[in-house]
């Protein structure tokens, strides 16, 4: 599948699923909206694994690439979707959403800190176009 195709379907994806998120939290709370996502998840992506063959890669995983597969799950998942779950909760999807999706300015001055990755003016430009797009929904 080709790098547009994929991009969007995750546009695609990703765009419907506050709207049933919202729809769920309306019968339980975030935390246990969560815990079943991630159970559901689980079971999904263990059967993949099964079907695609790639069961015995679960123990060949070093220590370091665990370590940062465990701490995306703790500030992604636990940490950023039950905070996400909870604003979601409290706020309207259409505004809750954009805001949250400010994220990636977070991630580009991490790059630039953490991984060395150099900030372009491209990517300063795009950063700048988010906060411009935060700051209409005032």
């Amino acid at each position: 599948m080709s790098l547009r195709a994929l991009l969007f379907l995750t546009v695609l994806f990703w765009g419907t699923t506050p709207v049933f998120e919202k729809l769920a939290l309306r019968g339980g709370s975030p935390l246990v909206i969560l815990f079943y996502r991630v159970i559901f998840i689980a079971v999904c992506v263990g059967g993949a694994l099964v079907a695609t063959g790639q069961g015995s890669h679960l123990v060949r995983l070093d220590g370091r690439t665990l370590l940062f597969t465990g701490l995306s799950a703790l500030t992604g998942g636990v940490l950023g979707l039950t905070t996400y779950f909870h604003a979601l909760q409290k706020g309207q999807a259409s505004v809750v959403v954009p805001l949250i999706s400010t994220y990636p300015v977070v991630t580009v001055l991490l790059s630039f800190v953490v991984l060395g990755e150099p900030i372009t003016l491209t990517k300063a430009v795009g950063v700048g176009f988010i906060v411009a797009g935060v700051m209409l929904l005032r």
